[in-house]
């Protein structure tokens, strides 16, 4: 599992506690190597296209 969250929205103790959810949710996940990378990133902007626009 990897991925980039908004630290704005997300912290590290709620992808402990996502972890601890599927380990609960998913007994065959329990005591298994479950590798995960996540970054938190702040959103200091965006840029947007969703092809609606012709120039």
């Amino acid at each position: 599992m990897s991925g980039v969250l908004n630290e704005k929205y997300f912290s590290k103790n709620m992808t402990e506690d996502i972890l601890c959810f599927l380990e609960d949710s998913l007994p065959q996940c329990r005591n298994v190597y479950f590798p995960y990378h996540i970054d938190f990133a702040a959103v200091t902007g965006y840029d947007e296209y969703n092809g609606e626009y012709s120039a």
